[in-house]
């Protein structure tokens, strides 16, 4: 194998003579490239839509962060941003599918791992390069690298960011299948607030087993890093505007609880600033629209009560486990799952009894 890489124009021509091989033998000549995908963040205005910063490069997502904190800082004083006004930063989960590459991702492989990826990159297009088991082995190693440089770059430059604003991180990881190579835990881990999500389901079908994944794996970071507060986005819906009443919500809120959540987000109570604008602001088909103008807004205290207290005394434990479960390294908690549901009601397991007295 030889890297041509120097022999290639700035015209994209290559500029080689190939030595002369056996007969029986060719050259193949193997092009490596990359490009952005062009993916927009979303659900976004128009002014406020744009490429999604590159997640394996800390500097391009502190120059993101600080542009972005910095534009609240305008808006309503650099004093309302930390101790006072604004005290969070919640990053979502991700949700634009995936990347592969960054601009420093050779130099980044060779910090991580500690040798040259550049002669086994043919391995990236399916091509066997030495063994199967070498390749296999670059290939593994190429995906740690991905989701190191997530978890540091990403996820741990946000933290730093925040931190010197004086803001406090709620951080979820991929939520729902395999949006994105990574470890779902090691994400949540600069997290000052680590956090999961669960959607809204039928009685029925009962939750996505990733969502349950999600949850169990937010609430295993909170004691692995010594953090006592696990959240939750909950009681996110789709098309289904006002039509949960406390009743029917009930249930998810209860699963988080038992499920290792402490600190339930709801998802979506948007700010309504006038009155004569009804139903008011949403974020579109998204979420509970939790919010004044809702029909039993009135009577809703003793249900964020319920939600309120339900919380505060799980976040008085702490989580004592006795077994340690190890998932794999291969593929992202929430990916091994599918679409696969979470049976609510399971039938019973056939018991056996003895009558007789010791």
């Amino acid at each position: 194998m030889i890297d041509l890489s120097s022999r290639l124009r700035s015209d994209g021509t290559l500029a080689w003579i190939a030595p002369r091989l056996p007969k029986g033998k060719v050259w193949r000549v193997l092009r490596l490239g990359w490009s952005l995908l062009g993916t927009t963040n979303h659900p976004a205005t128009v002014e406020a839509t744009g490429l999604e910063v590159d997640k394996y490069d800390g500097p391009a997502v502190r120059a993101y962060l600080e542009h972005y904190l910095g534009m609240y800082k305008d808006a309503a004083g650099a004093e309302l941003i930390g101790q006072r006004g604004v005290r969070a930063l919640l990053t979502d989960s991700i949700e634009v599918g995936e990347a592969n590459w960054t601009p420093r991702m050779i130099e980044q492989f060779r910090r991580l791992r500690g040798y040259d990826p550049t002669p086994w990159l043919p391995a990236l297009t399916g091509t066997l390069v030495g063994t199967r088991d070498q390749s296999d082995r670059f290939l593994y190693d190429f995906r740690r690298t991905l989701a190191d440089l997530l978890a540091s770059e990403h996820y741990g430059t946000i933290a730093k960011v925040a931190h010197e604003n004086a803001l406090i991180v709620y951080g979820e990881a991929l939520e729902d299948h395999r949006p994105m190579l990574g470890d779902d835990m090691t994400m949540r881990k600069a997290t000052d607030i680590p956090m999961a999500a669960l959607w809204t389901f039928g009685r029925a079908e009962g939750p996505r087993q990733t969502l349950i994944a999600d949850m169990k794996g937010a609430a295993s970071v909170a004691p692995l890093y010594g953090q006592i507060l696990v959240a939750a986005e909950s009681m996110t819906a789709s098309m289904a505007p006002w039509a949960f009443a406390p009743k029917d919500l009930k249930r998810f809120i209860d699963l988080e609880l038992v499920t290792g959540v402490n600190r339930p987000v709801i998802h979506t109570s948007v700010h309504v600033p006038v009155d004569d604008k009804q139903p008011g602001l949403s974020l579109f088909i998204f979420g509970q629209y939790f919010n004044r103008n809702e029909s039993w807004a009135e009577l809703a205290k003793p249900w964020v009560d319920y939600i309120a207290r339900s919380s505060l005394l799980l976040e008085q434990g702490r989580k004592v486990a006795d077994v340690a479960y190890f998932h794999g390294e291969e593929a992202p908690l929430t990916g091994l799952y599918g679409a696969s549901r979470w049976p609510m009601r399971r039938p019973p397991t056939p018991m056996t009894f003895s009558t007789s007295m010791p």
